[in-house]
């Protein structure tokens, strides 16, 4: 059985929660001088804070890609909200499509990147 998370005093212990709520944010890297690249921010409550070495990219090919992430907390009022940061390389065409983020091998969140940098 996966580790999925258990309310513990009130507050979730365990693997990070993708929170449906709030937006999942995409940027084109041109804005910050990187061709080929999309910023996704991933608002998500967890506790302890994510860590992202347990973060698996799974890409339109069904391939593992390499993504650089970091984890910020979202505002100093909530401990338990964060936001995971990841720099996705999109070097080709074929990397358009749906992408997986997986926390410890469970489900974080699933979106479609289209050809202009959207998110579906």
């Amino acid at each position: 059985m996966k580790n999925q998370p258990t309310k513990w005093l009130g507050f979730f212990s365990g693997n990070p929660r993708y929170e449906h709520g709030d937006q999942l944010e995409l940027y084109s890297g041109d804005a910050i001088g990187l061709d080929k690249a999309i910023i996704v921010k991933i608002p998500v409550t967890s506790n302890p804070p994510p860590n992202t070495s347990k973060m698996t990219w799974i890409g339109p090919d069904d391939q593992t890609i390499d993504a650089r992430s970091v984890v910020s907390q979202q505002n100093d009022d909530d401990i338990f909200n964060h936001l995971i940061i990841s720099i996705v390389q999109i070097t080709d065409a074929g990397k358009y499509g749906e992408y997986r983020v997986l926390y410890n091998s469970y489900s974080l969140i699933n979106f479609t990147v289209n050809e202009n940098g959207k998110y579906e």
